[in-house]
């Protein structure tokens, strides 16, 4: 006994949740007449039934016999379990990294638990247990006594050798008396048969897979059994790894922790069920077209497609008959699908902080609960012909491009679109000729590229520089009758209806008016009287220069915004003809156009009707990379908008002149009118001109090797730069 309780201690210190069991295992060795027996390598055979196999002999076996399988006795176990058809023992035992096969030939029944309230079974972290049925049907059943429990840390395995597979079974009838740890590796294997926790109404929630654990359903039966109720609990950060060629997951009324599917076929996972699918981390499928049909589908994690494809139905495939099925994203993180995979689907799609990264198309119904459905142009949303939208609204809509997918020749599209916290969906009607044509809409929070106003009288003389709204198709050419539904809220600052229009822009660089009336103030919706062909941006004007109350302010009017390299860094120049309740100007800058960061505020003039001027000098700019800039306008109410994009290419010292050591020639960039001379090392000019544009290059074939400079002379000053020739 003393060798058992050594062994254990060192086990306990990598087992975690096992630690208790070690001593339960000792304490249990002392209890009555229970003695322990440990496998030693055979030299006349592998048979259980052999006392000369075990140390000491076990010449008479007891129901409270101690079987100990210890890999620094043995560390490979090959075991004939050869008793005749079923034994009762104490306990079953695998530590210290024991790889033991247990072979049968035949059905075999072996109960464990002939103490109640013990630890029935123990495999350690390390150790390696398989299962084997050497001949067709021939299945060993571990059946755990009443309150009788099992650890498992190690890897277990099911598998068979027969033509016609085996079925093994760890039983149970007490809620939560299998369980499965962190680092823990069930395998339902090769010829493998039947469900390895069997499906017993009285042994649901018997098992439970915790956290780090993983299951894998290679063949056989799935961990929860064939019937409505679960067999094993799958705890949070567990794993259900599906990789059989055949069979199904069964996922109705299932919770998983993640779900893995890699297998490369394309038959359902699940037959169709009114069931709900509860996945409370993510969802990844590596190989395969797989459909998923159940009727509520909820994932809290992410779905990621590495390889995979998933297929979304709503087709009962049991009768045919078309289903309403709902895919619930309601994690409490914001959501994502990734992968180079495709998803095709059918059912209704319940939106929470969801941002796509792969196209997805829904062909049936999007239901948003809260939070964001984030897309980008290149993952986009397309909510096809069938598609039926619900529950949009302020902080529930579409982030990003929509596109809708029209079949019909009527056109009446509602766009659920926004962005920031600004919830502005829309309204596209007309008359399309095509057979098929998507529509895309997206709403963009900052002011449009200036363009020409009309000349008529009463026409447009302010567009609203809070935001716009972009609006193409697929190239479809034959639109005709389009009207616009625009809607409005506070930060708009519309306070004239009847001075309301819509302006849309056409590819001339004018504003066109397409008339309208506003429906109230500061609230409402506008559409637009004058019919439409062709697609592009539509922003809220007024008819009123003016942007004084009662002549729609459209809050604060920026006349003109630059940015301009110069030597002591990038200058900004901005300017107002109006201003209502502008509390400052916050200066942002970027490397790459989408990501900007704040640079400074700038203080506004609060609320005026006269033109004001304003400037800031970056003075850390970056000489190295294309630069962005915009600024972001804020109210008094906190209200903000963002002016339009301005770049400023590279500075010459970083980017202007390559290659450095030249050959042939050298490129450099400039400004269009700026000055340029190649000198020697003493200062005398060898080449000069007036540069165009961005890039310059100048041919060097004349020049030998050695030592030159480059002067640019501009509006940023002097700037002179040394290179080399080989």
């Amino acid at each position: 006994m003393d060798h058992i309780s050594t062994k254990c201690s060192r086990s306990a210190k990598i087992w975690r949740r096992l630690g208790a069991l070690c001593l339960l295992l000792v304490s249990f060795a002392g209890f009555g007449q229970a003695k322990s027996y440990t496998w030693r390598q055979p030299s006349n055979g592998s048979s259980w039934a052999d006392a000369n196999n075990w140390s000491p002999a076990r010449t008479v076996p007891g129901t409270d016999d101690i079987l100990v399988f210890d890999g620094t006795v043995t560390r490979t176990a090959a075991v004939n379990v050869d008793f005749t058809t079923s034994q009762t023992i104490g306990q079953l035992v695998f530590i210290n990294g024991v790889n033991a096969a247990l072979s049968t030939d035949a059905d075999r029944t072996l109960t464990i638990g002939g103490q109640s309230s013990t630890i029935g079974v123990i495999l350690g972290a390390g150790a390696q247990v398989q299962v084997i049925g050497t001949q067709g049907g021939a299945g060993l059943k571990v059946q755990l006594a009443a309150n009788t429990k099992a650890g498992i840390a190690g890897r277990l395995e099911f598998m068979g050798l027969g033509s016609t597979g085996s079925p093994h079974q760890l039983l149970s009838s007490t809620p939560g008396a299998i369980e499965f740890m962190t680092g823990s590796y069930f395998l339902g294997g090769s010829k493998f048969i039947g469900f390895p926790f069997g499906e017993l109404l009285a042994s649901a929630g018997a098992v439970v897979f915790h956290s780090g654990a993983t299951f894998e359903q290679f063949s056989g039966g799935s961990a929860f059994g064939g019937k409505t109720w679960s067999v094993a609990v799958f705890d949070s950060g567990s794993l259900f790894l599906f990789s059989a060629s055949s069979g199904t997951v069964g996922v109705s009324n299932r919770t998983f922790g993640y779900l893995t599917i890699n297998t490369a076929r394309t038959a359902p996972v699940a037959s169709f069920s009114a069931g709900t699918l509860l996945i409370r981390n993510d969802l990844t499928i590596t190989a395969g077209t797989h459909p998923f049909n159940v009727q509520n589908f909820e994932v809290q994690g992410n779905i990621v497609l590495s390889g995979g494809n998933l297929t979304l139905t709503s087709i009962d495939t049991n009768t045919g008959v078309l289903q309403a099925s709902t895919l619930t994203f309601n994690g409490t993180t914001p959501q994502s699908i990734t992968g180079t995979g495709t998803v095709a689907t059918g059912p209704n799609i319940n939106a929470v902080g969801l941002t796509l990264q792969r196209p997805l198309q829904i062909n049936a119904n999007l239901t948003f609960a809260q939070g964001l459905l984030t897309t980008t142009a290149t993952n986009n949303l397309t909510l096809g012909s069938a598609a039926v939208i619900s529950g949009a609204g302020p902080a529930r809509f579409v982030s990003g491009p929509l596109s809708r997918l029209q079949t019909g020749t009527a056109v009446n599209l509602f766009f659920p679109i926004g962005s920031g916290k600004a919830y502005r969906p829309l309204t596209l009607t007309g008359q399309q000729a095509d057979a098929s044509t998507t529509y895309t809409a997206q709403q963009f929070n900052q002011a449009p590229t200036a363009r020409a106003y009309p000349t008529a009288a009463g026409s447009l003389q302010r567009v609203s520089r809070v935001r716009y709204f972009n609006v193409t198709n697929n190239g479809a050419t034959n639109f005709s009758q389009g009207a616009i539904t625009l809607n409005y809220d506070a930060d708009d600052r519309v306070d004239a209806p009847a001075k309301l229009r819509i302006a849309k822009s056409d590819a001339a660089g004018n504003w066109l008016d397409l008339g309208g009336t506003g429906t109230g103030a500061p609230t409402g919706s506008i559409t637009s009287t004058v019919p439409f062909t062709s697609f592009s941006d539509f922003a809220l004007a007024s008819t009123e220069a003016s942007g004084a109350l009662g002549n729609n302010p459209l809050p604060v009017e920026l006349t003109t915004f630059t940015a301009r390299r110069q030597a002591a860094g990038v200058q900004l120049q901005w300017a107002t003809a109006t201003e209502l309740n502008n509390s400052y100007f916050e200066a942002q800058r970027s490397t790459d156009g989408q990501f900007f960061g704040a640079l400074a505020k700038v203080p506004g003039h609060g609320s005026s009707t006269s033109p004001q001027a304003y400037t800031f000098l970056d003075k850390n700019a970056p000489t190295g990379t294309t630069l962005y800039y915009r600024l972001r306008q804020v109210d008094a109410d906190g209200t903000a908008s963002y002016s339009p994009v301005a770049a400023v290419r590279p500075g010459p010292a970083q980017a202007g002149i390559f290659p450095n050591p030249a050959h042939q020639q050298i490129s450099f960039s400039a400004d269009a009118g700026d000055n340029y001379r190649l000198l020697n090392v003493l200062g005398q000019p060898l080449l000069a001109g007036r540069a165009v544009a961005g890039f310059n290059s100048l041919e060097l074939s004349s020049l030998g090797a050695g030592a030159y400079y480059l002067e640019v002379i501009g509006s940023a000053g002097r700037e002179r730069f040394r290179f080399f020739k080989n």
